[in-house]
């Protein structure tokens, strides 16, 4: 039974990755509010996906852009996650200049 609620619990956190980041980060933002965790704080296999990215230093899709969005919005102004922050907000910021400048 309590592999069953396991189970649901990771179906339910697994859905919010198909919405929009803006839509993610709203979310997040009212669970933090309200419950003082948001969707990240559960979801390990999102922690490690970022970790990955940091890692490797590079950003490879639209997907890991999407995620590093959303993730950089969840730990912003978190004083303990600055210096995290920081360093992912580079990669972002140097895949969406990368992006910008292949439409121009």
């Amino acid at each position: 039974m309590v592999a069953g609620f396991k189970e649901a619990y990771n179906d339910i956190n697994g859905c919010y990755t198909d919405l929009e980041s803006d839509k993610i980060t709203e979310l997040n933002q009212l669970l933090k509010k309200r419950f003082g965790k948001n969707l990240f704080d559960a979801d390990k296999k999102l922690i490690k996906k970022v970790k990955k990215i940091d890692e490797r230093a590079k950003i490879r899709n639209e997907e890991e852009y999407r995620l590093l969005h959303a993730y950089l919005d969840s730990i912003e102004g978190v004083d303990k996650h600055i210096d995290e922050y920081n360093s992912l907000y580079k990669l972002y910021f140097d895949f969406e200049t990368a992006r910008s400048s292949t439409y121009l």
